[in-house]
């Protein structure tokens, strides 16, 4: 939970306990992981349903890695967090990565139905730029 955050019940006249927490200070708020939160959250719901911890870290794995918002650094670092990896961070692209998610990001837009010709026929002419030459 928020370790290190305490809140002092409100007490009432002659010190009897009411029954509530007192409000955090503003500076507390900012030692609670939220991620952290978000993730012991969702690990016990999945608990709940009778999943052990290894199923449930798996199913969070697998939700997180089908998950089409974000992109591919962000899913490997949920995945990382989910794994216990908490500081992770993914190594700096290389340029063969860079172009491997342009290309990719291009034939998204190919196969786009929603996508007008003209825009197909631009993500075309990058392609061909792209694409190594294969004229001897």
């Amino acid at each position: 939970a928020c370790e290190g955050v305490s809140r002092p019940e409100k007490e009432g006249a002659g010190g009897a306990k009411l029954g509530f927490k007192a409000p955090r200070a503003l500076g507390a708020w900012d030692a609670i992981d939220y991620e952290e939160e978000e993730l012991r959250v969702e690990l016990e719901a999945l608990r709940e349903e009778g999943l052990d911890e290894a199923a449930a870290r798996r199913r969070l794995i697998l939700e997180a890695s089908e998950d089409p918002s974000g992109d591919e650094e962000e899913r490997l670092a949920r995945c990382m967090r989910i794994l216990g990896h908490k500081g992770w961070r993914a190594p700096p692209p290389t340029a063969d990565d860079v172009r491997r998610r342009e290309a990719e990001a291009l034939l998204r837009v190919l196969q786009d139905p929603n996508r007008h010709p003209d825009e197909k026929a631009h993500a075309l002419d990058r392609i061909a730029q792209l694409a190594p030459s294969t004229a001897p």
